[in-house]
């Protein structure tokens, strides 16, 4: 499953590379100032460590959460400064479907909500292809919805934690005030704990740790 996502970044960054190729001479220059972005792409999340306690005052158990690749999107609003510093206020959204726990089978999903503060640092290569790597913290609010199968009565339970994330992305100007961007991003989202619909058992101390890939445009308000 990693591998395919490395498949897919390294396929999207020569996709990129092959379009400034063949762009127009045109140089468009470097935008600075306020801007605005969109992206979506792929999501996989790593297997997930939890205890399980069934009923609560039983002791807990070891277990690992296994999911499915999924998808996400975000959008975000932010400022770029003549110094290569790039700030932004991030709202994104990713969704995985349960696979199983441990070896038996598991339905329903994880969707998870953040709000994240990044900052990034342009490398201006002299070309239309550029770099920028970063990084972003904040929090995320994430969801067992209807997740079922391990013996339990069904999760459907939310929680709200501390998530960072490591950002690399490799982009280039598709006109005088937008860039088109590919985004890897590894985000850690720390200490899940999820109580059962019944109230009567709890899977706690989930980390979810997730490789992403996404494209995305940004349009800049100045040049």
């Amino acid at each position: 499953m990693h591998t395919d996502m490395r498949r897919i970044m390294t396929s999207t960054i020569l996709g990129l590379a092959l379009s400034a190729g063949t762009a127009s001479a045109q140089d468009y220059g470097a935008n600075y100032g306020p801007y605005v972005s969109v992206a979506g792409g792929m999501t996989d999340s790593k297997d997930m460590n939890i205890a399980l306690r069934n009923p609560l005052g039983a002791a807990p158990t070891s277990n690992t959460i296994h999911t499915n690749t999924g998808w996400t999107v975000n959008g975000a609003f932010g400022n770029k400064w003549t110094n290569g510093l790039r700030t932004e206020l991030e709202v994104a959204y990713r969704q995985v479907g349960a696979d199983r726990i441990n070896a038996t089978t598991l339905s329903g999903s994880q969707k998870t909500l953040s709000l994240m503060g990044n900052v990034l640092y342009d490398i201006e290569t002299g070309s239309k292809i550029n770099f920028s790597v970063g990084g972003g913290a904040g929090v995320g609010r994430a969801k067992w919805a209807d997740v079922r199968g391990m013996g339990v009565p069904s999760f459907n339970d939310s929680d709200t934690n501390l998530q960072w994330q490591a950002i690399g992305e490799v982009s280039m100007p598709i006109g005088e005030k937008m860039a088109l961007f590919a985004d890897y991003r590894y985000i850690t989202l720390y200490d899940n704990n999820f109580y059962s619909t019944t109230g009567t058992a709890r899977a706690s101390a989930g980390t979810d740790r997730s490789h992403n890939v996404l494209v995305g445009l940004r349009y800049y308000f100045g040049s």
